[in-house]
């Protein structure tokens, strides 16, 4: 069983009648999945036999899947990597779980809050930060940033003059 991992896929259908299954790919590195030999689907360990592309997903292949009805069975299944083996992203790009249970400290406010979730606005991504303020939404920018460490699991920002403000009010609406 794994125990701490990372989501490369996600089963979206079984692809044909012979046990393959089409996933959509996570992360930055779609072709990442051929190179794979072995993912776990919850506590399911499965050897992964092809991997093709197929127009914006993958076509999988696993050892001992071999109907429809066995493919069908992982439907909707994340299909995951030891965290250890997830691909390393370019400077500045971050995965969301390394984010997630983050403290949030402002330069001129103090601790903030923890990062719960991100939320893409379609500029930029949003830490939704869950802190005595409540929910507030801070734009994961480089002109907000100040500092981020992982290890400490620590983001300091310098947010502009009421960009708290503004985040509550549009949480609370």
């Amino acid at each position: 069983m794994l125990e701490s991992g990372v989501i490369v896929a996600w089963v979206v259908r079984p692809f044909g009648r012979h046990g393959e299954v089409l996933a959509e790919v996570m992360g930055p590195d779609p072709a990442r999945l051929e190179r794979l030999r072995q993912v776990w689907a919850g506590p399911r360990s499965l050897t992964l036999l092809a991997a093709k592309a197929h127009q914006g997903r993958v076509r999988l292949s696993f050892e001992g899947i071999e109907t429809i009805d066995q493919a069908e069975a992982l439907r909707g299944a994340d299909l995951m990597v030891p965290a250890a083996q997830r691909a390393e992203l370019p400077p500045g790009v971050y995965y969301q779980d390394d984010l997630i249970g983050c403290e949030v400290i402002d330069r001129r406010l103090g601790w903030i809050g923890t990062v719960g979730s991100l939320q893409s606005s379609g500029a930029a991504e949003l830490l939704v930060v869950r802190g005595p303020r409540g929910e507030l939404l801070v734009p994961f920018v480089n002109a907000f940033l100040r500092r981020l460490d992982l290890g400490a699991r620590r983001i300091e920002i310098d947010a502009p003059t009421g960009l708290v403000d503004l985040s509550q009010a549009e949480t609370v609406g």
